[in-house]
């Protein structure tokens, strides 16, 4: 069995991106939420740049992946809302303007969607199928909440590939390359 590892620095034109990778279908995708807001994606490569949306954004945030079913989410912390497409960009929906007060980052696992907002403080999470059902992961924190990351063997679905991109250099992506999965760790 192999595992995917994916790094991929981006040294472009990008205002202020927020990215994930999916290192199955070889896409990058970012939000861009500086003058021109939009949700973008790229192949690990650098090739075949497309944006996916750039309309209805202002402060598109945090974005998140569910790999299984191919679905983009995105929250934005202007319009106070989440939005979810497929990862091609069709079928864009809006799924909860409820509850959302300034939304920054995002992660999905296992059917849950889970975002720090500024607002209140917390990390928040609330099953996809029911976004009214806003539940308080933390209680209110001194700070503002800035990243969040689900780190799960379960997370990403493994992939027989390892991508190594620095997209603005003229670097091959390295996407075939396989690696043997790590040693599990030691336990006492």
């Amino acid at each position: 069995m192999c595992v995917c590892v994916c790094v991929c620095v981006c040294v472009c034109e990008f205002i202020k991106p927020l990215q994930c990778c999916d290192s199955c279908t070889r896409y990058l995708y970012w939000s861009d939420w500086g003058i021109a807001p939009r949700i973008e994606r790229m192949s690990m490569d650098g090739t075949m740049r497309e944006t996916l949306h750039n309309t209805s954004l202002q402060w598109p945030n945090g974005i998140a992946i569910d790999y299984s079913s191919q679905v983009l989410y995105w929250v934005d912390a202007k319009l106070d809302k989440i939005e979810s497409s497929f990862t091609n960009g069709s079928n864009r929906r809006l799924l909860s303007t409820a509850l959302i007060f300034h939304p920054f980052s995002m992660s999905f696992f296992q059917g849950v969607l889970y975002w720090s907002d500024w607002h209140v403080h917390q990390v928040l999470y609330a099953p996809v199928e029911s976004l009214s059902s806003v539940v308080g992961l933390t209680p209110p924190l001194k700070t503002d909440p800035l990243g969040i990351k689900i780190i799960s063997m379960n997370a990403q679905p493994i992939s027989e590939c390892v991508c190594v991109c620095v997209v603005g250099f003229p670097l091959p992506c390295l996407l075939n390359k396989v690696l043997p999965l790590p040693p599990p760790p030691l336990t006492f």
